[in-house]
C-alpha cells in the first residue's frame, strides 16, 4: 500500500512536554519517519486566540468547530485517528470514506470506577472540603461539561470504524459495554527508540539508596501519602533521597505534603526538557508510582529503560506494564505498608540480584518501542483500508 495521509486530531494544544500532546507529537515524529504524510487539528488550530468563557457557553462546541474543518478537508486523509470526545459524528455527515480511528488516552468511565473505589474516594472527598468556594464552583461547572463529554465520548465511540483501548481493563469495559469485539484493538504507547538507547547504557551497579517518583503532582498520583512512605522507609534503612520529578509546581507547594524534618531528603525538579530525564534518573535505584489509576503510565517505561524497578498499585496502565515483568511489584491499591515493604526489599537486594532485575526492567521497556507501537497502529490503519 502506499504511503499514507494521516490526519491527528486532539482537543489540547500541540506540543511535546506531556501527556496527550507528547503521545500524538511522538506519532506523527514516528509515522514521518516511516513516509507517512501527517497532519494535525488541535485546540489552537480552530481557536488560534484561544476560546472566552462566554464563546465556551454560546459559541460553537469543539466537536462542531472540528466537524466545520472535515466538512471541507477531511477527503484529503486516508485516516482520522481522533482524541475521544472529538468525532462524535457519522462519517456520512462529512462525506469521509476513509478509516475514523477512536484513539483512548485514558478512558474517562473506567478513571471514574477507580475514582469511586476506596482508598481514593475518601482522599478527593477529603480533598474536596479544604477547597475554596471558586473552585468549587469551577467544578461544578467541570462536572457540567463532562456530563456533555461523556455524551461525545459515546457518540464518538458509536461513529468509529475502530475503537481503541489503551490498556486490557479499557478493552474489558468497553466489550462489556456493547462494542463489538471485531472493532476493538488494545495498543498501548510508546517511548522513543533514541530514549531507549540511550537509557539502556546506564550503569546499574553500586546505587545509593535513593528514590525516584515522576509524574505530575496531582491527587490521583498519590501525593498524599509520599510524607507517609517516605517515613516508613527511613525508619528501615538509610536513605539518601526522594527524588519528585515533575509536576510543573512551585517547590514550596510540593513541600506542603511533607513534614519539615523530611526536607532535607528531598530533591525537587518540578520541570525539565525531555532530553534531561536519563540524566535526571541515573542515579535512582527504585521509583514508586501509588497512582490510583492510569491510562498507560508512561513515566514507570521511562524509568524501567534506565534499569529502574518501579513499586506502582495494581490498577489500569501499570498492570499491564508490570505484570509481566513481575506482579510482586504490584501492590493492592493505598496499602502503602506493602509498597514500603517491596521498595526496602529492592533497596536491600544483593548487587547481583538487583542487577538482574534491572536488565528485566530495561528489557521489558523494549516491548514499548514507539517503532513497534507505531508499526502496530499502521496495520490496523492498512487492514481496514484493504478491506
Amino acid at each position: 500500500m502506499s504511503k499514507l495521509k494521516i490526519l491527528l486530531v486532539m482537543r489540547h494544544a500541540w506540543g511535546n512536554t506531556m501527556g496527550i500532546p507528547k503521545v500524538f507529537f511522538d506519532f506523527k515524529k514516528e509515522y514521518e519517519q516511516m513516509g507517512h504524510h501527517v497532519d494535525t487539528l488541535s485546540f489552537y488550530d480552530l481557536y488560534p486566540k484561544g476560546q472566552n468563557k462566554l464563546a465556551r457557553i454560546f459559541g460553537p462546541t469543539f466537536p462542531e468547530s472540528i466537524l466545520k474543518y472535515l466538512k471541507k478537508n477531511a477527503y484529503k486523509y486516508d485516516v482520522i485517528d481522533a482524541n475521544f470526545e472529538c468525532v462524535p459524528f457519522p462519517k456520512e455527515t462529512f462525506n469521509y470514506k476513509g478509516l475514523l480511528l477512536f484513539r483512548s488516552h485514558g478512558l474517562p468511565q473506567v478513571y471514574d470506577i477507580y475514582g469511586n473505589l476506596p482508598p481514593y474516594k475518601t482522599i478527593f472527598e477529603t480533598y474536596q472540603k479544604k477547597i475554596k468556594i471558586k473552585t468549587r464552583l469551577g467544578n461544578i461547572y467541570r462536572a457540567l461539561d463532562r456530563k456533555v463529554g461523556l455524551k461525545e465520548l459515546n457518540a464518538s465511540i458509536e461513529c468509529a470504524d475502530v475503537v481503541h483501548a489503551l490498556n486490557s481493563h479499557e478493552y474489558d469495559f468497553l466489550l462489556s459495554d456493547g462494542v463489538p469485539k471485531e472493532k476493538l484493538v488494545t495498543i498501548p504507547n510508546g517511548l522513543q527508540d533514541d530514549y531507549l538507547i540511550e537509557a539502556n547504557t546506564l550503569q546499574v551497579k553500586n546505587k545509593k539508596n535513593n528514590i525516584s517518583f515522576l509524574a505530575s503532582w496531582t491527587w490521583r498520583k498519590g501525593i498524599t501519602e509520599l510524607n507517609q512512605i517516605l517515613n516508613e522507609i527511613k525508619s528501615r534503612l538509610p536513605l539518601n533521597e526522594l527524588h519528585l520529578l515533575g509536576g510543573d509546581q512551585p517547590k514550596e507547594l510540593v513541600l506542603k505534603q511533607f513534614e519539615e524534618n523530611n526536607f532535607s531528603k528531598l530533591k525537587i525538579t518540578p520541570k525539565f526538557e525531555q532530553d534531561e530525564l536519563i540524566s535526571l534518573l541515573s542515579n535512582s535505584k527504585v521509583g514508586i508510582f501509588p497512582s490510583y489509576v492510569e491510562g498507560f503510565g508512561l513515566a514507570v517505561v521511562e524509568q524501567l529503560a534506565c534499569g529502574i524497578p518501579v513499586v506502582a498499585y495494581n490498577v489500569p496502565g501499570p498492570a499491564d506494564i508490570l505484570g509481566p515483568l513481575d506482579p510482586s511489584l504490584l501492590i493492592e491499591s493505598g496499602d502503602t505498608t506493602a509498597l514500603c515493604n517491596k521498595v526496602v526489599e529492592i533497596l536491600n537486594m544483593p548487587d547481583d540480584a538487583y542487577e538482574k532485575l534491572a536488565i528485566r526492567c530495561k528489557e521489558r521497556a523494549k516491548f514499548y518501542s514507539m517503532a513497534k507501537v507505531a508499526e502496530s497502529f499502521l496495520d490496523v490503519y492498512k487492514n481496514y483500508l484493504k478491506n
